[in-house]
Parts: C-alpha cells; structure tokens; sequence
C-alpha cells in the first residue's frame, strides 16, 4: 500500500517509497495523552568528564560541534527508553541483517551503549565493541563489550580487527559525508560481513493531513533549514539503500516501518509503539533548541516553538507517524562481483520529502509548451537587443 500525504498547499502527494500503512486506522474513542511528562528509569550511563554546559543542558567536548543533541542524565534515559522502542517496533529484535555467528560487531554512535551491551550478552562468544564521542558508556557491563571514544567520521578505524557486523542507528543528525562513514565501515568489515542502519526522516506525516499547519508539521521544515546551515541532510535516510550500493555493498534490503505517535491507532501493537514514540519524541523537544536555534531562532522563539510542538504532540486529532528506515547489506566476497551502479550527476536536494510523478507533455500539450518556449525566447532576445538587459 502507497502511503498518500496531504499537505497545506491542498495537494495530495505519493511518498517517494511505498510501503505498508494499513495498521494506521484511527480508534476513534482514544482520548488525549494526559501529559508527556514521565518518568523514565534510570539510566546506567555515566556523566562525560569532558561535557561542555550550555543552556541548562551539557554536549560533548571532544571534537565539539560535531553533534547538536545533548549528552546529560535526561538524554541517557531518553535514548534508553528509545532503543526499548526501536526493539518493540522489531518484535523484539536487536537488528534485522541475517548475520550468522558473528565474532567481532562494532556499534557506531553507540550513545549510552545499551544496543552494545545487549548484543554482547545475547551473544556471549561475540566481542562487541562501541564507539562514541561521549564517554558516558557504565565503566562496568558485560566482559565481552567494551568502549571507545572515537569519531568515526574524522579519525581512521585503527581497531586492530575487522568486524562481521557494524550497526548504525539514528544518524539523521550525525556526520557531515555519511557516504565516506558508510564506506570506511566497508574497509572495516571482513568479507561476507554485514552493515546495517536504522533511521528516520526528521518529517512527521499524516494520512489524515491533521499535522497540515501543525508545529509539528512546522518542524520538519526548520530541521531541514538547520540542516542545511550545519551541513547535514536531515531526509538522508532515502539515501541508504543507494549509498550502500554504490559503496559496493550487495544484497541490500530496506524496509520502510511507518510508526505512529501517540497511541491514536486502533492495533494495540501499533497503540504501545505509538506510546513509546509519544514520549521519545516529547523528551527530545528538550534537546533540540540548538537546532532551532541554527535555524535563525530567536531564543525566545525557539523556546515557544518547542512548546507549540509538544502542544501538538498531545492533541488527540493529531494522527502522526514516522517513517523508520532499516537499511542492510552485505560485503561481497572476493570471488563476487558487485552490482555497479551508475552514481547519480547530482545528489537529490535534502529537504525533498515527497516526489510528484510526472509526464511529459505530449500532442496538443506538447505544441502548447513548444510555442510558450519558443515565446520566451523571443522575448528574452528582445529585451536584450534593444533594452540592453542580460536576462
């Protein structure tokens, strides 16, 4: 089933990808979330020693400014709380890649380190380590997972092992290349080994057009605009699944898992995803004021933006999903040849969303067109023979 998207210009558009959105059906007697307040557990992660304070909140200090989200106590626990979301919206699964009796994994952006450290223990003949810029992994876990603070995007991959799997997640705001991360991760794999990448457009949608004039429908707009100042693309993850192949990867598999925000659907599945994601996403306004901030904001205006969309999150009309991306694939073996293909001339624009199929026009359309262009011209020529206007 195509996911069908309206938006506040009146037209109804096909998202880029198909994919399933029939477990999207309103419960029409669900009442608003009272509040996204709550309370999550605590967090085994530990105080980076190198953290830089700013606005109430800390960041990483080594090598800053290369990420924009927070990394203080309120952060652990709300990237603990979304890794127990991305596993309920994989039944339960670390990851999707058919990855046999893997040896060395290495989890990239491994944030509080619990996707590490599961791992490690539900593969105890497996080493795992993880790699981040915030040193805020617990100085104590399971003996087959360690650390290390690294950037992966700038320094080399001198970790003395080739690894059967690399995971990435959530890396819509991270690295200013994703294409060179995704190929040093390549160098990195031994043959046959996998990679593999769960993400999400920072676009809320609707098939309801009731995020249509939203602050949540707003916020995808002025994430794309920071993204732009800041050098990253924040609708990359429809970029994955190319990347991937033109880094010579095969066998690629994507997925697309449309997932609700609050607990609006019917499917009590779909209704606990959409409550785990409802308070992700309310947690998350808390950080992202840098963001809105390289957007051109004011403080005072980011500060009433975020509370506009957490006003709009907590609307019971409000029928909002995500798209989850999970892209994966594999090095080939020597004896393999890859599949080449052909690199774009130009990248897509990172702030498309949404693609309008067209046609050329042809018959009577096609002499229309044929005259409005020849028009043009003539004009053009005019305005610069006698006016001397270069147009």
């Amino acid at each position: 089933m195509t996911a069908e998207i309206k938006h506040t210009d009146g037209a109804k558009l096909s998202v880029r990808r198909g994919y399933d959105t029939s477990h999207l059906v309103v419960d029409e007697t669900w009442e608003k979330q009272k509040s996204g307040d709550v309370e999550f557990p605590k967090s085994q992660a530990v105080a980076a020693q190198d953290a830089i304070a700013e606005g109430g909140r800390t960041y990483h200090g080594y090598n800053a400014g290369s990420y924009y989200l927070p990394n203080d106590p309120a952060e652990h626990e709300r990237l603990d709380h979304q890794h127990r979301m991305v596993r309920l919206i994989q039944q339960g699964k670390l990851g999707l890649a058919p990855v046999k009796n893997p040896k060395n994994v290495i989890d990239v952006c491994t944030g509080t380190g619990i996707w590490a450290i599961e791992y490690a223990t539900e593969h105890p003949d497996c080493t795992v380590l993880g790699s981040d810029l915030s040193a805020i992994q617990p100085r104590e876990g399971v003996p087959n997972c360690t650390f290390i603070q690294h950037d992966v995007e700038k320094q080399d991959w001198d970790y003395g092992r080739q690894f059967d799997y690399a995971y990435f997640r959530y890396m819509v705001t991270c690295f200013d290349d994703m294409p060179a991360v995704l190929r040093k991760a390549r160098d990195n794999l031994r043959e046959g080994g996998y990679i593999e990448i769960f993400d999400t457009p920072i676009q809320a949608l609707s098939l309801d057009g009731s995020i249509d004039g939203t602050a949540l429908e707003e916020w995808g707009d002025v994430g794309r605009a920071a993204g732009k100042k800041l050098g990253r693309d924040m609708a990359k993850p429809r970029q994955y699944k190319r990347w991937l192949e033109e880094a010579g990867f095969v066998d690629v598999v994507e997925t697309i898992i449309a997932a609700p925000v609050n607990e609006w659907c019917k499917d009590e599945h779909q209704k606990e995803v959409g409550r785990f994601m409802f308070h992700d996403f309310y947690a998350l306004v808390g950080g992202l004021k840098k963001l809105v901030l390289a957007a051109g904001y004011t403080s005072d205006e980011a500060d009433d933006f975020l509370r506009r969309i957490r006003k709009t999150l907590e609307d019971p009309k409000v029928h909002a999903y995500y798209e989850k991306y999970i892209v994966y694939g594999r090095k080939p073996r020597a004896d393999e040849v890859p599949v080449k293909v052909p690199v774009a001339a130009e990248p897509e624009k990172q702030d498309t969303e949404v693609a309008v199929q067209s046609e050329k026009p042809s018959g009577f359309g096609a002499m229309i067109l044929s005259s409005l262009v020849k028009c043009k011209e003539s004009l053009r020529m005019t305005l610069r023979n006698r006016l001397g206007l270069d147009v």
